[in-house]
């Protein structure tokens, strides 16, 4: 233990129990129930868990992880009292996916370990194989709870490692994706250390620039002069055979398979000005151009990672998207035991057990049992569905009432989240960038100056060969298009930017030049145009029920039981009916149906109308009531003693700003529509109260469906597309531009090029009319960048610019396009929500 951890916390005396007194558990300071406390005993422990765990951190002399817990302000996790025997780590299935042998015979894992919260957890981590025999290392990244572990296979299990992480309160499960993962990071590193390579060139090279300039106006030593252009030299050729390789590359690639690409001009001027600058560096005169190369290659680097990160990203959301699905399934062999095994085992006729609360593994047909399950995450929808003997269930979905069997049917890729999956990588790839008008139009220029570049040579040569190989190389130095490669990426970087600082996050560079032209904005209904919240929209009858309804509906997991005890407990307040609620002496609960309770003499039944008059309960009061009613809300009647006497309306309530912001879309020349997999009698009716036209309102659509609907827009028009659930990932992803609303699923956000942040939909017109002026920022750019090469050119030409006016202009005409660039306002701080849909 280091000597800086306080010995008082490992040695002080157990402190005195008394009766009745709150109790800290010795282990992770929660609180001990009564029941588990033992006066007679030195240290008291809120489970058998915690105590296991305390004496096996003092038994392996890591007692310091509790001295860093303290110095650190926090406590252990709550550790666990093992119940099975993660038998499902050493499947041959798992083993296959998740482990990775070495070279030495030992055995590799990464695994994600939920309770990982501060430096003790990794510190404790990282002792494993003091803790267990058999593990040789255990290293631990605190950023993304991922730990990644070796061990002897011949000495110890990868059951036994998961079962005492567990004993310590870690939760451990497969990272997943480790090849990949591996690959991105090590491609990552990569370039980052091509990033480095070259801005330390790029830095020192500009440094000995400025000595050389101002030699040049006051005079300088010859001596010193050699000694600063043969440093530049070193510099440039590491910069550019280093790190600027990476042009040469995919300028040999681009002549391999004939296309054109902004890779080829740029070689050729880096290649152009670092030959001519090695020349000159021999010769001991003219200039030698490796300040402003070496430069631009850091600028260039740049770019190209971010469009690293970018793809990256594309690569994450279906990562996400898999991620919906566990990794263990409870299996039921043919002797009925259950048996915990990983999902990449399962084939299509097993039969699975889905505990309350767990997801389900794979597509299939329920065999017994009724439950509800929630499927928000895959239809966008938050009431839940019953499902019963013979319906199906998605994979995904989260079973909230009652244990169940089900029968698999579809697994891995073949399940509707791994359709979904495809769908939105194939969505992805299929994206062209902004950047790619800029290659072309860089593929045109550069026979243009090769073709002016020959006839340079040619007119100049019986002038001298000097003149004329100085006339061609200053026109091939100033040609080289990176004015043109900097435009476009950096004017999108600054509007990006700009764009953050307004709560709108852009992940992808052409979502400008999309939104600027206009066509058909889908707009998803549930958390999109509505808040995703069912609240209360209307009452009738007797409000004294309402203690005794909250108090039945909270002990149910649904989310209508969960929105309505939520919205009677406000109810109740604001009616000075805040005493606690009665607990009921009987409770009953039908799934799917209602839920029913006695409070002495009263019985009290809740749910639906047709559920009510199956139990023979008086209606009458009923159709009064729903006469004036909102249209299209979840209804619950509740009945006292036989009789219906409360009546309670939830529904999904639309935005605030959501008939503004769709009013705002309409005046910009956008056609608004509205997509939703809920049914069409309450899609219309948002639509209605939102101002969208009910011939635009397409209701009851499933995530394939969506997706279809996006690609037939899209064959005709501009198509945004704008949601926050899964199901919305594939419709998002395909869409000329996807926007992601805040509160939206992971999975939408990661398929969407945009994200808003803040809360609501008027960031969403914010976002229109700063596109519009970001490409007018971008057109300026690109009209600069040509203006500068053909004027360029044509004086290099004629012979009125010197390679030292040359290397003068290349990087000038950089600094104006990066200036240009950032002095843009596209997303002004002083700026408000557009609302009349005006163009800038």
């Amino acid at each position: 233990m280091p000597a800086e951890f306080s010995s008082a916390v490992l040695d002080a005396e157990p402190a005195t129990v008394r009766p009745g007194e709150a109790v800290e558990c010795a282990h992770c300071v929660l609180p001990v129930p009564p029941g588990l406390i033992a006066v007679e005993r030195d240290r008291q422990f809120c489970c058998h868990g915690c105590e296991a765990a305390y004496e096996l951190i003092h038994g392996t002399d890591l007692a310091g992880y509790y001295a860093i817990c303290e110095q650190l302000d926090t406590h252990p996790p709550q550790a666990v009292e093992l119940s099975d025997s993660c038998e499902e780590f050493d499947h041959p299935a798992f083993i296959e996916r998740h482990v990775r042998m070495l070279p030495d015979g030992r055995c590799e894992v990464r695994l994600l370990v939920d309770g990982i919260h501060c430096a003790a957890c990794v510190w404790l981590l990282e002792k494993l194989p003091r803790l267990l025999r058999g593990v040789v290392s255990a290293r631990v990244d605190l950023a993304r709870r991922v730990a990644r572990v070796q061990w002897d296979a011949d000495a110890v299990s990868l059951s036994t490692i998961a079962r005492r992480l567990r004993s310590l309160g870690y939760a451990a499960r497969p990272a997943g994706g480790d090849a990949e993962s591996d690959g991105f990071h090590q491609a990552n590193r990569r370039q980052l250390v091509q990033l480095a390579i070259a801005g330390a060139c790029a830095g020192n090279a500009m440094l000995l620039a400025v000595a050389m300039y101002a030699g040049w106006f006051s005079g300088i030593a010859d001596d010193h002069s050699r000694l600063l252009r043969l440093a530049s030299a070193v510099l440039g050729t590491v910069s550019l055979l280093g790190p600027g390789a990476t042009f040469y590359r995919g300028a040999w690639n681009a002549l391999r398979t004939r296309t054109p690409h902004m890779d080829i001009s740029l070689s050729l001027g880096l290649a152009a000005g670092g030959l001519m600058g090695l020349v000159n560096t021999w010769r001991g005169t003219g200039e030698i151009y490796f300040d402003s190369l070496c430069m631009l290659v850091f600028v260039l680097l740049t770019g190209r990672y971010m469009q690293f990160r970018q793809q990256r990203r594309a690569a994450e959301r279906v990562a996400v998207l898999r991620g919906l699905v566990p990794c263990i399934a409870s299996r039921i062999n043919g002797e009925g035991r259950v048996e915990r095994v990983p999902v990449e085992a399962l084939v299509v006729g097993d039969l699975v057990e889905v505990r309350v609360g767990d997801a389900l593994p794979a597509d299939g047909t329920v065999v017994s049992g009724t439950t509800q399950l929630d499927e928000s995450l895959l239809t966008g929808e938050s009431a839940g569905v019953r499902v019963a003997d013979g319906d199906s269930a998605p994979a995904g979905a989260i079973n909230l009432t009652a244990p169940i069997r089900l029968r698999v049917v579809s697994t891995g890729h073949e399940t509707q989240v791994g359709r979904l999956s495809a769908l939105v990588e194939a969505a992805s790839l299929s994206r062209t960038p902004l950047v790619e008008l800029a290659n072309r139009a860089s593929g045109v220029f550069l026979i243009v100056v090769l073709v002016v570049a020959a006839g340079t040579l040619a007119a100049w040569w019986p002038t001298g060969v000097d003149q004329a190989v100085d006339h061609t190389i200053a026109l091939l130095i100033v040609a080289c298009p990176c004015a043109l490669g900097l435009a476009t990426p950096l004017t999108i970087a600054v509007a990006s930017g700009q764009a953050a600082r307004r709560g709108i996050l852009i992940r992808s560079g052409d979502v400008f030049e999309l939104l600027s032209r206009r066509g058909t904005i889908w707009l998803d209904k549930t958390g999109t145009l509505t808040t995703g919240d069912l609240s209360l929209r209307s009452f009738h009858g007797d409000r004294s029920v309402a203690p005794f309804v909250r108090t039945l509906e909270e002990g149910i997991a649904h989310p209508v039981a969960r929105s309505l005890a939520r919205t009677l407990g406000c109810l109740t307040a604001r009616d000075g009916l805040s005493e606690p609620s009665p607990l009921p002496d009987e409770f009953q609960y039908f799934p799917g149906l209602g839920v029913a309770g006695r409070f002495g003499d009263m019985r009290i039944e809740c749910g639906s109308r047709r559920w009510l008059e199956s139990r023979g309960a008086d209606m009458s009061a009923v159709e009064l009531w729903l006469a004036d009613s909102p249209a299209a809300a979840t209804t619950i009647h509740v009945s006292r003693d036989g009789r219906v006497v409360a009546t309670f309306l939830l529904g999904d309530a639309p935005r605030d700003e959501a008939r503004d912001t769709v009013t705002a879309l309409q005046q910009a020349g956008w056609r608004v529509g509205m997509l939703s997999g809920d049914q069409s009698d309450i899609a219309r009716a948002v639509a209605r109260d939102v101002g969208i036209e009910p011939s635009r309102v397409i209701a009851g659509v499933l995530p394939e469906e969506k997706l279809e609907v996006i690609r037939r827009t899209s064959e005709t028009e501009q198509v945004v597309m704008v949601g926050d659930g899964v199901n919305d990932a594939a419709a998002l992803a395909a869409a000329d531009v996807g926007i992601a609303v805040q509160g939206g699923a992971e999975a939408s956000l990661r398929a969407a090029k945009v994200y808003l942040t803040q809360p609501g939909l008027g960031s969403l017109t914010e976002l229109l009319a700063g596109s519009d002026r970001a490409m007018h920022a971008i057109r300026r750019g690109l009209a600069l960048s040509f203006a500068y090469n053909i004027t360029a050119v044509t004086l290099a030409a004629c012979g009125m610019v010197t390679p030292l006016l040359a290397a003068v202009l290349m990087p000038l005409s950089s600094l104006s396009v990066i200036a240009l660039a950032t002095m843009q306002r596209a997303f002004p701080h002083s700026s408000t929500m557009a609302t009349n849909g005006s163009r800038p």
